[in-house]
């Protein structure tokens, strides 16, 4: 029983492939580069404002008057509404990709109400872990601050998984805590889709060799098989998931 719902998920996952799963490709790709843009933009923004602030060993010929206005604004104040804006704006556009992938995948009608409740409920769960995940990040000494980062970020993209799966079916805050119960019990299960996801990128990338001869970096086509395997991982992940919530795999 156990092999013959692997095999009907695996083989099934295959079958969903449509028109539908071009769309996922293409929002997919374009929130990767949406997201590179706005990261680009942000540190840029930030580094102008440190290369625009005076040296210290210049200080010393400078007049009040220039001291203050190189300082006016407060550089510090405005190196942060920076990263919180760029901050802002990639949470965004993965809440708004991320709700439009899955509910595609779920093969749900997309409307207006449900995209904006499932965008809405995603974008306060992100806060609802990074904010206190960054402040328990800001605190902590420095010898166990990768560590943290990264139990914290496996964490955020395991449960992230499960709540965008329970928010395709149900745009409730209550599908939080489903995802909590689901991503729990069924975790070997999700692990079974990460692992497998995992391997079929490897695979697929090595494909790309070719290439080389025609364009300077491998970029562009990783991205793309990045964006086909997450289309399969998660026909795979819902049918996997779908198929063992009354029973045990």
């Amino acid at each position: 029983m156990k092999n013959n719902r692997f095999v009907r998920a695996f083989s099934g996952s295959f079958k969903d492939f449509n028109y539908r799963s071009a769309i996922i490709i293409i929002i997919d790709i374009l929130a990767f580069f949406l997201t590179a843009f706005a990261l680009d933009r942000g540190i840029r923004h930030v580094q102008n404002i440190i290369v625009s602030l005076p040296h210290p060993d210049d200080l010393f010929s400078l007049s009040l008057e220039e001291i203050q206005a190189a300082f006016t604004p407060n550089p510090q104040v405005m190196i942060i509404v920076s990263l919180l804006l760029m901050t802002a704006v990639i949470l965004i556009i993965f809440a708004v990709s991320r709700s439009a992938v899955w509910l595609l995948s779920e093969k749900k009608k997309i409307n207006p109400g449900s995209f904006a409740k499932f965008t809405l409920i995603l974008l306060c769960w992100y806060l609802a872990v990074l904010i206190p995940a960054g402040a328990l990040f800001y605190i902590m000494k420095p010898g166990i601050k990768l560590i943290f980062l990264i139990i914290i970020t496996l964490l955020f993209l395991h449960y992230s998984a499960s709540l965008n799966m329970a928010l395709a079916k149900s745009q409730r805050f209550r599908q939080i805590i489903t995802a909590f119960k689901t991503g729990t019990k069924k975790i070997h299960l999700f692990l079974l889709s990460y692992l497998l996801s995992i391997m079929a990128f490897i695979i697929l990338s090595q494909a790309w060799w070719i290439y080389r001869y025609f364009m300077d970096s491998y970029l562009v086509p990783r991205i793309i098989t990045l964006a086909i395997v997450m289309c399969w991982t998660r026909y795979f992940m819902i049918k996997i998931i779908n198929q063992n919530s009354h029973s045990k795999f």
